[in-house]
């Protein structure tokens, strides 16, 4: 009888050390989903569409003497997955759900996102979490 109890004590034990971990997992995920909005707003390449080309720029520290970055950018899949923390197979059951933004066919079967509508569709996540 000693031992069931013993083991008992012993799952319920390991069973909270579970939830606990669970829940700074939850804090991590939630944190890198911030980290990478951050990201994308400040750190990453930028891209934007010149003849029908994706063109790269590195981020601009001193623009007094640069000229400005555009205004509008795209972004491929990659960037999206990774700035989103989506997969590529979750962002198109999204694009077909209207849950996410539809892409752009830049030229051929090159496709890709208005950052600004990438950038929007975070901020609504964003503030989802926040009342949830």
């Amino acid at each position: 009888m000693s031992k069931d109890k013993s083991l008992a004590t012993y799952i319920q034990s390991v069973e909270q050390q579970v939830m606990s971990i669970e829940q700074q997992l939850q804090l991590l995920r939630q944190h890198l989903r911030q980290l990478r909005v951050e990201i994308s707003k400040e750190d990453r390449l930028r891209h934007h569409v010149t003849d029908n080309r994706a063109v790269v720029h590195e981020p601009q520290n001193n623009l007094g003497s640069q000229s400005k970055m555009p205004e509008k950018q795209i972004l491929r899949l990659k960037e999206v997955c990774h700035i989103t923390g989506l997969s590529r197979s979750t962002i198109y059951k999204m694009m077909n759900a209207d849950e996410f933004p539809k892409s752009i066919q830049i030229s051929g079967r090159n496709i890709a996102w208005a950052k600004s509508e990438v950038d929007a569709w975070i901020e609504r996540v964003l503030g989802q979490g926040e009342r949830g």
